[in-house]
């Protein structure tokens, strides 16, 4: 590899780890959260349901860990992010749209997948790219900043989320399906190591 190809290659590498980063942040930056119960509730759930809906996705995200972990080792890890972060798009591109509580299984269940994609498989590609790169330290410290980034999303969405809210819950619906897609976008511009 000459040296600028392989300078190249170390830059992709860095931009792995902003990357991932902004897949983090936006992944957990979940706008409908505070208020998904009322959200629930206004296409035809009752409290009953959304335990049921709710169990149904920790169900689902048990079962596929597992496998999806397996997957992300024969596909590779961007391959595996970029499936996880086009699921994740389109479960909250469902949600604006769905009633009922067959919907919202539906919507739990293509969620769970996404989730049980992403989980690990994150953390993996972080930890190859700082190894390639010859972790130092302040990489490695890299490596624990992901549930920093991760918190500062569920934050940011709950005031997000409250602000929305009072333009109504679709509106809280119709904005979490858009940010849903950023994960998605992002992983396209992954490398593997």
């Amino acid at each position: 590899m000459s040296a600028l190809s392989q300078e190249t290659y170390r830059n992709r590498l860095r931009r792995n780890l902003v990357l991932i980063r902004w897949m983090a942040l936006t992944w957990m930056f979940l706008i409908l959260m505070p208020v998904i119960v009322p959200f629930f509730k206004s296409i035809g759930l009752n409290d009953g349901d959304v335990f049921l809906v709710q169990a149904v996705f920790s169900g689902a995200v048990a079962i596929l860990e597992v496998p999806t972990g397996y997957v992300s080792d024969l596909l590779g890890r961007k391959r595996t992010l970029v499936l996880a972060g086009f699921l994740h798009g389109v479960a909250f591109s469902m949600l604006p749209f769905v009633h009922g509580v067959a919907g919202v299984i539906a919507f739990e269940l293509v969620a769970a997948l996404a989730v049980s994609l992403y989980s690990g498989t994150d953390v993996a590609l972080q930890y190859d790219s700082v190894e390639a790169l010859g972790a130092t330290e302040a990489t490695r410290k890299g490596l624990g900043q992901r549930l920093f980034w991760m918190q500062s999303g569920e934050t940011m969405a709950a005031l997000v989320g409250g602000w929305l809210v009072l333009r109504g819950l679709d509106s809280v619906a119709f904005w979490n399906a858009v940010v849903g897609w950023v994960p998605f976008v992002a992983s396209l511009f992954l490398v593997d190591v």
